[in-house]
């Protein structure tokens, strides 16, 4: 049987259904309880080093408004598709802009602008 976990409470609803079943062997119970676990801390851990890589991301613009994603992608040791996924979200968000062409513009933190503003 294999479970996939998407949502904190798809885990849930399966740890309420194999905690106490009385049809599942207690082993079985027990690796699963064992799985799920893990799956959260390995989706915490995901959406903490997303948002770890967006603040260096900002960090970088704040210090080079005109640091091309590749230059990122260098300094912080990812892929550019990476920093271009964490860029869109960024965006997304409303914490970064880019102003002007793609070779002659610059980003935009938003925060920095508003404190500014």
């Amino acid at each position: 049987m294999t479970f996939t976990i998407t949502s904190q409470e798809t885990s849930q609803e399966i740890m309420s259904a194999v905690t106490g079943n009385d049809k599942i062997p207690q082993e079985t119970s027990q690796n699963i309880t064992h799985v799920v676990t893990e799956n959260r801390q390995t989706s915490q851990e995901t959406i903490e080093a997303t948002r770890s890589t967006s603040q260096k991301i900002l960090e970088l613009v704040k210090k080079n408004e005109r640091i091309t994603t590749q230059e990122m992608a260098n300094r912080l040791g990812i892929d550019r598709r990476n920093v271009a996924r964490n860029i869109k979200k960024l965006q997304e968000e409303g914490r970064l802009r880019r102003i002007g062409a793609t070779k002659n513009g610059y980003w935009l933190c938003i925060e920095d602008a508003e404190k500014n503003a």
